[in-house]
């Protein structure tokens, strides 16, 4: 197996995993023609010898990790490659950095999506500077030497949900957009283009981005607070999975301030939000 080959796996494992629409090489990061894989991976691949590649995923305890490890877990079978699903549990940077510096030594591939562009640059660009080669999967980190991001275009995928918020509510209305992480390069990317799509609604107000963090109760709480605050909001817009089960009209978690009139619409579907 030679350089490209591994790229190929990389780039293979995530194409079989769920929801991943689009696989870029942007101008930002290292070409990939200009990476030098590290001299032990090199030795692995010459000697036929299998490689060791980690897919660090940023939260293993939240709703849409089991379809990514789905997706590990089938690369495993069908390319016949060691992949590992390696991650915190809960949104910790820290952890998910101190993870992958434990690994490094025998990490011959690493595919990760960041709790924290800021906090995650710093350590893929060392990881790159090893001869490891990086890809970023379900959110990018184009401020890193990363050489290649597979994932959806986050800003589009925004810009779809705004204008569908804005269909649904036939171009007049109050709108909440909820968040896990509202500082999250994904979340960002995604209000950018909800915001964009609403604005080509001029009867639509934008009346807050609600934080919710990802604890179940902080969620309702967030949500419902908002929502008493703003009684006539008629659209909600989450963008993300999470967020959603407790607007689900007729859940039992749907907040009793929550008007019967309200539309909700999410980025991402899990069964619970369906």
């Amino acid at each position: 197996m030679n350089l490209r080959k591994l790229f190929s796996v990389l780039l293979c494992l995530f194409m079989l995993l769920p929801f991943v629409a689009v696989v870029s090489a942007q101008d930002e990061g290292v070409n990939v023609a200009d990476f030098a894989l590290a001299e032990r991976i090199q030795a692995k691949i010459a000697a036929g010898e299998p490689l060791n590649i980690y897919v660090s995923y940023h939260d293993v305890s939240n709703e849409f990790a089991p379809f990514i490890r789905a997706g590990v877990e089938r690369a495993i079978a069908e390319l016949g490659v060691n992949a590992q699903f390696i991650g915190p549990v809960g949104a910790d940077a820290d952890a998910q950095i101190s993870e992958i510096e434990t690994l490094m030594d025998q990490m011959d591939g690493l595919a990760i999506s960041s709790v924290s562009t800021d906090a995650l640059a710093p350590l893929i660009d060392r990881v790159v500077e090893a001869g490891i080669p990086v890809i970023t999967f379900n959110t990018d980190n184009p401020d890193s030497a990363r050489l290649v991001f597979a994932g959806q275009d986050l800003v589009q995928s925004g810009r779809e949900a705004g204008q569908l918020m804005g269909d649904v509510l036939g171009g007049e209305g109050k709108v909440i957009i909820t968040t896990l992480d509202a500082a999250a390069q994904w979340s960002i990317d995604r209000e950018t283009g909800a915001r964009e799509a609403l604005a080509a609604f001029p009867g639509i107000e934008i009346v807050q981005t609600v934080n919710t963090g990802t604890d179940p109760q902080e969620i309702y709480a967030a949500i419902e607070n908002a929502m008493l605050a703003n009684p006539d909001v008629t659209g909600i817009l989450s963008l993300e999975c999470c967020s959603t089960p407790p607007l689900a009209n007729g859940s039992p978690a749907m907040p009793p301030s929550a008007p019967s009139r309200s539309s909700a619409l999410t980025c991402s579907m899990t069964p619970s939000s369906w």
